[in-house]
């Protein structure tokens, strides 16, 4: 699969954020966009604002039966679903030591198990195309986890355990698999994470921040050349480069940020 114009491409969580973001520059790059999301309203009014190409199809992706019903529509509309945009997440906070599970079990439902059943309802298809692309939105906290938000970065890890594996698996289809690892972003998520736990700081550090613009800018441009990973910014970059090298050093410098 080549390029961006006319092709098929679901978005989840494209409701706001990053999501709508992508969904936004998708569509002037030239494909047909399904906006998938719970919020009904956000999606039809993001709809009209693109107009044509542009369709909202209500779905929560912790229901893997909404899921399959986005696919089938998507392939009754369009014929084919060329491009899977992986994006609705939950955010959480709270310490390990007393991590509420229910709230973390709901987390992996939606980042993780959400996110898995909407591979497997779109690979049948693009295998049969012989042709597609996944692209995960992950996290710079599915490369090192940090106090207060491990049941947030143990679902990214995991969704990074997915995409690796399944790169190799459907390669021979055809199916190229990107992930996107965005660090601090410009939007609403953290204000609507999940509170399941005590916190050591109440207001998390944001270094580095980024608009979700530019995260979907590095979205469409991976899709274009089939990039098999992108750190969004040379700080994660250089970030991620002394977690491998020196992982003691950052160890430092998390005690310190959070033991003040």
């Amino acid at each position: 699969m080549k390029g961006i114009q006319d092709r098929i491409a679901i978005v989840t969580g494209a409701s706001r954020g990053i999501g709508e973001a992508v969904a936004r520059q998708l569509h002037a790059a030239g494909a047909t966009v399904v906006l998938a999301a719970r919020n009904q309203e956000r999606l039809d009014t993001l709809a009209n604002a693109l107009g044509e190409r542009a369709y909202a199809l209500a779905t929560d992706v912790s229901e893997p039966e909404q899921i399959r019903a986005l696919v089938d529509e998507t392939i009754r509309r369009s014929g084919r679903v060329d491009i899977l945009i992986n994006n609705a997440g939950v955010g959480l906070s709270g310490l390990v030591a007393d991590v509420q599970m229910d709230a973390l079990r709901r987390v992996f439902d939606v980042n993780v198990f959400g996110a898995l059943a909407c591979i497997q309802a779109c690979v049948p298809h693009m295998r049969e195309q012989g042709a597609g692309h996944i692209v995960n939105i992950s996290s710079i906290l599915g490369k090192r986890s940090v106090p207060q938000t491990a049941g947030y970065a143990a679902t990214k890890f995991a969704l990074q355990a997915l995409s690796d594996a399944l790169r190799i698996e459907e390669a021979p289809h055809g199916i190229s698999v990107t992930v996107v690892c965005p660090g601090s972003t410009d939007t609403e998520f953290r204000d609507n994470e999940i509170p399941a736990g005590s916190v050591l700081l109440a207001d998390r550090p944001r270094v580095n921040m980024v608009s979700a613009d530019r995260v979907a800018r590095s979205v469409v441009k991976a899709i274009r050349y089939r990039r098999r990973e992108v750190l969004i910014t040379p700080f994660n970059r250089f970030l991620f480069a002394l977690e491998r090298l020196s992982p003691r050093t950052v160890d430092l410098a998390l005690r310190r940020t959070y033991h003040k």
